[in-house]
């Protein structure tokens, strides 16, 4: 056999780490690196001894569908403590005697292998502790012939980088899971929320933001840059990102000297704009995080249709005018002032709305009532 080079099969294990759907590519090319008909990477649950084809390469669906329903592939306990983990393996090494292999196999062999042409099978087992095991398995046919010692050391030889591979794959995983649902809950924040990279760019505005940097004068935004549309507010826009940045990039201990508190006037209304700029936890969100703005306008009441909550809910028109009360951020004395009614009326509808739906918090009420489909869209 003539000596290959597994760069290029390394390359994609790699570029895996980071994209699930290199794997498949990652396997033909190490398949057809050691003349494999087909390969797949499985694993095995040990507690309920369900099998599992995660990735496969020239596997055909009828075939992956009868070994996840299976689950007993003969060749896990034949192999597995053979040779040490990332060592690759063939079955005819492990049990010479093929009519004793078959038997071995059982109906395995008659129902599963020889349908589908697999006759040689190598393996490598990559992780295996009390909870599951992981391996790739490669297969040829009686006409492809055995594994050759050059072809298995191959196996061995790329083991170690798909180790590492799927141990980035699963930190990489985490921190995607882990984005993807803080933005979940950024998008449904109450406030507006603005994050920006080392650069002071936006990369990334919740959907209050946007409404914000849509409909209100004091602020506006060019691409990827934050203007207010006061001169001196740009300069104490800019002052007040650079100081969060200092503090994220320098070893400076006073947190609370990083953060400003910004009102942003403007001559059409009565109200400023309320903004908190503070370093950003890069953990939280993206790497390429350094500052987060937090944008609260006094002036902007949530438009709740009553009737939505009443429909929804099963609550009264005075129960759901409170709820709408307490959704734009008005006290108990303010809801009752407004109604003509006494405070201890206030707190009673409350109470039933806090019934009704299930909460004992007014920040759990506003979070249904802002997050769910009750607001008017202009």
């Amino acid at each position: 056999m003539r000596s290959k080079q597994p760069l290029n099969s390394i390359q994609l294990v790699y570029e895996a780490a980071h994209n699930g759907e290199k794997w498949k590519a990652a396997l033909q090319s190490i398949a057809k690196l050691v003349n494999a008909d087909s390969g797949a990477m499985l694993s095995l649950d040990h507690e309920v001894k369900e099998a599992n084809g995660s990735y496969t390469y020239n596997i055909p669906d009828e075939l992956l569908a009868l070994y996840n329903t299976r689950g007993d592939d003969p060749n896990y306990p034949i192999m597995l403590h053979a040779v040490p983990l990332g060592h690759a393996v063939a079955a005819d090494d492990v049990i010479t005697d093929r009519k004793e292999l078959e038997t071995r196999y059982g109906n395995y062999y008659s129902e599963v292998m020889k349908p589908f042409g697999h006759y040689y099978i190598a393996g490598i087992f990559l992780f295996n502790d009390e909870h599951r095991a992981v391996a790739l398995g490669f297969q040829r046919s009686y006409k492809t012939g055995p594994w050759e010692k050059e072809e298995l050391q191959l196996l061995t030889d790329i083991a170690p980088h798909i180790q590492r591979s799927l141990i980035l794959y699963k930190e990489y995983t985490k921190l995607r899971t882990h984005a993807l649902a803080l933005k979940s809950g950024l998008n449904n924040l109450t406030m507006g929320v603005i994050v920006f990279n080392n650069h002071l760019e936006i990369i990334y505005s919740n959907p209050i933001a946007d409404s914000v940097l849509d409909y209100h004068p004091a602020l506006k935004r060019i691409k990827n840059n934050l203007y207010a549309t006061n001169h001196e507010d740009t300069k104490r826009i800019n002052i007040a990102l650079k100081k969060a940045q200092t503090y994220l990039f320098s070893n400076l201990d006073s947190y609370s000297n990083s953060v400003s508190a910004l009102g942003l006037k403007h001559p059409d209304k009565p109200i400023p704009l309320s903004v908190m700029i503070k370093p950003s936890n890069k953990e939280l969100l993206e790497t390429e995080s350094c500052c987060t703005m937090y944008i609260n306008d006094p002036d902007n009441n949530q438009p709740i249709v009553p009737e939505a909550l009443q429909s929804t809910f099963n609550l009264t028109p005075k129960e759901s005018m409170v709820a709408i009360g307490i959704a734009n951020g008005l006290t108990i004395k303010e809801i009752a002032n407004q109604q003509g009614v006494q405070e201890s009326s206030t707190k009673t509808h409350l109470k039933s709305v806090f019934g009704k739906l299930g909460i004992n918090r007014q920040t759990q009420l506003v979070k249904i009532l802002l997050s769910g489909p009750f607001r008017v869209d202009f």
